[in-house]
């Protein structure tokens, strides 16, 4: 269920997730690779936020977190998170690739911590949309 004032945008082609995964040298977990192709990132228009990022701020946003200069670089490891989304506070949603089942998990930037908020990105969804997720983070 998408919340009121979601703004679903037209799905991403075939080829540009191709791109991206060749980009970051990563393949898109599947449910995350359905529903980019589906809407190409999803944004919460009342509160001008961006509930699941587009391919092209999926690439740009991981490509900056591998970036030795960047102020969070020292707070890895980011090689095995694959961020595709934010809370709007600056704490990035990821899948921890180095976890076979991809749970979904939270960089906190206060604490430099990482915490696991969903087992599965449906879970994450499913929680983030209706406002019980865990957000103790």
């Amino acid at each position: 269920m998408a919340p009121r004032g979601a703004r679903f945008n037209p799905g991403a082609s075939e080829a540009a997730l191709r791109e991206a995964e060749e980009q970051l040298g990563w393949q898109f977990p599947e449910d995350l690779r359905a529903l980019l192709a589906e809407s190409d990132g999803i944004e919460d228009e009342p509160r001008w936020t961006v509930l699941a990022w587009p391919v092209e701020r999926i690439v740009r946003e991981n490509m900056r977190h591998q970036d030795r200069d960047w102020p969070f670089a020292k707070d890895g490891p980011w090689s095995d998170r694959l961020c595709f989304a934010d809370d709007g506070c600056g704490n990035d949603f990821f899948f921890d690739l180095s976890m076979p089942d991809r749970c979904v998990c939270v960089w906190n930037y206060i604490d430099s911590q990482a915490y696991e908020v969903a087992s599965t990105f449906r879970a994450f969804w499913t929680g983030w949309l209706s406002g019980t997720l865990d957000a103790r983070w």
